[in-house]
């Protein structure tokens, strides 16, 4: 697989969960967004939303890039992906399963890091 250069700071598969009705479920789905200028709300795909190219993989001197990082929030997002419906559209008992309560956790919390503002921190 080859490395991603548009890297998100709000991962895709969270982003769906905010699509529009008819296009949540497709290949595609778009959500609306409103630009701080206080323009017109604009329908757009959650591949142009929350993301920066190379975010996490900047090079260094010689132009090699780090992927480490990425592939990093890939490997929670991964884990995420699977338990989320049942977060967003069902119910999880949160305080049987202490895994599941962790793995949330963990997710917040790099949700709030990994934002371009907090990777200057």
């Amino acid at each position: 697989m080859s490395p991603v250069k548009r890297q998100h700071w709000v991962p895709r598969f969270y982003l769906r969960y905010f699509a529009t009705p008819e296009t949540r479920d497709s290949k595609e789905p778009r959500v609306w967004i409103f630009d701080k200028a206080g323009s017109d709300p604009t329908l757009t795909s959650i591949k142009n939303v929350a993301q920066q190219r190379y975010l996490y993989s900047s090079a260094d001197h010689t132009g090699i890039r780090d992927w480490g990082m990425e592939q990093q929030f890939g490997r929670c997002g991964e884990l995420m992906h699977k338990v989320w419906p049942g977060l967003a559209d069902g119910f999880l008992n949160l305080e049987t399963d202490q895994s599941i309560r962790k793995a949330l956790a963990l997710f917040v919390s790099l949700l709030y890091l990994r934002h371009p503002r907090r990777l200057a921190e």
